[in-house]
């Protein structure tokens, strides 16, 4: 009756447990896994350099001679050479390794640049980083949170664990009770447990969720500082833009006025210059009438006195 009350009473405790813990197992061999593979790498292609570059200051003769000895003495064992073109091959596997991510680094850096190129070539390149920034952050923003969350909810769930363990392990009775030690390494293995969960968690606080803030902080700080100096950029930009169409106005306006006084004056001057010779024209028939009446009034005069005299 005990036993079928602890089961109903601990198994989704229990179910958690476990799936956190296989969870955990599997995170911690599969980093285990990856800082040996680096390692190892790290180790056999440092000592594939320190061959090459042995091999390269070794004259021809003694590699050639070296060489030779080496395959005659790999056609005697035959189980010998087997393991060690196996060793070579795992070894040329590892040691091509760094190359490829190399070359893969590259490419990323290649296609990073022609990212670039591409958002400079267009009008509204700016305004597509700083979007892409922004999400960036809103993204960062919100794992964060959740992981804070997840972290801060498995932290009220291992304390409730840890102190139902320790209460449950210090009421249970010690004597006269079947099954109890397996009870008090289970409670006892929940208290550890609960220990390397709060581990975690503080490990993931500390690497994870601080590490991202951080890095989450100088994102937007460098972001809006971008920002501010582009929109700064583009206010001046636009008022100098402005201050161009109103001077490219004045000076069309300025040009239209110039045409139109240089089209009056020659008008002016056309109509002056009429005036004038009319003017001129009007004054030389005046001239021409005043001598013409000088000339017969002199003749009437003469005409009289000559008969005057004659007579």
């Amino acid at each position: 009756m005990g036993r079928f009350n602890l089961k109903k009473r601990y198994s989704s405790d229990t179910n958690r447990m476990l799936c956190a813990n296989f969870s955990i197992l599997q995170i911690s061999r599969k980093a285990a896994n990856q800082f040996e593979a680096r390692s190892k790498s790290t180790m056999l292609a440092k000592k594939a350099d320190r061959k090459l570059s042995r091999q390269m200051t070794l004259p021809c003769s003694f590699q050639h001679n070296s060489i030779h000895s080496l395959s005659e003495h790999g056609t005697n064992t035959s189980n010998q050479r087997g393991s060690t073109t196996r060793l070579l091959s795992s070894e040329d596997r590892i040691v091509e390794t760094p190359r490829s991510h190399e070359r893969d680094f590259n490419n990323s850096t290649d296609s990073m640049l022609d990212l670039d190129s591409i958002l400079m070539d267009r009008v509204d390149g700016i305004e597509i980083a700083l979007e892409r920034a922004k999400h960036w952050s809103t993204y960062c923003k919100e794992l964060v949170n959740y992981i804070r969350t997840r972290t801060q909810l498995e932290q009220e769930h291992w304390r409730r664990i840890s102190s139902l363990a320790d209460s449950s392990n210090q009421s249970l009775p010690k004597r006269f009770s079947p099954l109890v030690e397996i009870f008090e390494q289970s409670f006892q293995s929940d208290m550890d447990h609960c220990a390397r969960a709060k581990q975690t968690l503080e490990y993931i606080r500390d690497r994870v969720i601080e590490v991202l803030e951080c890095r989450r902080k100088e994102h937007d700080t460098k972001r809006t500082n971008l920002k501010n100096d582009w929109n700064k950029i583009l206010k001046n930009y636009q008022e100098t833009q402005d201050a161009h169409s109103k001077a490219v106005t004045s000076f069309k306006q300025r040009e239209d006025g110039l045409s139109k006084a240089r089209d009056l004056r020659d008008y002016n001057v056309t109509m002056e210059a009429s005036k004038r010779r009319k003017e001129f024209d009007r004054r030389t028939r005046a001239i021409e009438e005043a001598v013409n009446r000088v000339r017969i009034f002199v003749g009437l005069i003469i005409t009289f006195y000559s008969s005057f005299w004659f007579a």
